[in-house]
């Protein structure tokens, strides 16, 4: 009648009722306490969210700063080691400023003095009739210090020119005046 059985005339029956009606107002306070506390979890974890997110970008904002601050004042601990340094580079400056101008005055006096070459003799006399490439590569490769067998096998390899002893012989005697 009022949405609750009827009572049966058993008084045993009215026991059994009375408990049902108790437990199902009891779940659906229970119901309601379990949708309030998941629309309040879920609150708290956006809330969470919002704050994780504002700390976040606080921190790497400050992190951003801090590297802006140490690379563009150097630290008070570098400054002593990087003076040290600059007046390390300034010594090697000053030192490679001695020795090109050394160099500069003795080229100048080489270059002022007469050099009078050794007339050649009739054995430094390449005989007519030599290449000029291989006359040239030749002295190029006395002058530079390759041996005799490396000019030869030069000689042979990219001018093919296999009998080039008389060339050597001549070359070689005059890189050998010259050079004593």
């Amino acid at each position: 009648m009022n949405g609750q059985p009827e009572a049966a005339t058993n008084g045993k029956e009215q026991a059994i009722y009375a408990p049902v009606v108790l437990s199902e107002a009891l779940a659906e306070q229970v119901k309601d306490l379990l949708t309030a506390s998941e629309d309040a979890a879920r609150a708290i974890k956006e809330r969470a969210e919002h704050d994780a997110d504002a700390l976040r970008r606080t921190a790497t904002r400050a992190a951003v700063e801090e590297a802006g601050r140490a690379m563009t004042a150097p630290s008070e601990e570098k400054l002593p080691e990087l003076e040290a340094t600059v007046s390390e580079l300034r010594e090697l400056v000053d030192d490679l400023r001695t020795d090109v101008d050394r160099l500069t005055t003795e080229l100048t006096l080489v270059g002022s003095e007469q050099r009078s070459l050794p007339p050649p003799s009739d054995a430094q006399t390449p005989p007519p009739g030599f290449d000029r490439r291989a006359l040239l590569i030749a002295l190029n490769m006395a002058s530079n210090g390759a041996s005799r067998a490396e000019a030869a096998d030069y000689l042979a390899d990219n001018l093919n020119l296999r009998d080039c002893d008389e060339l050597l012989d001549a070359v070689y005697g005059y890189v050998d005046s010259t050079a004593a």
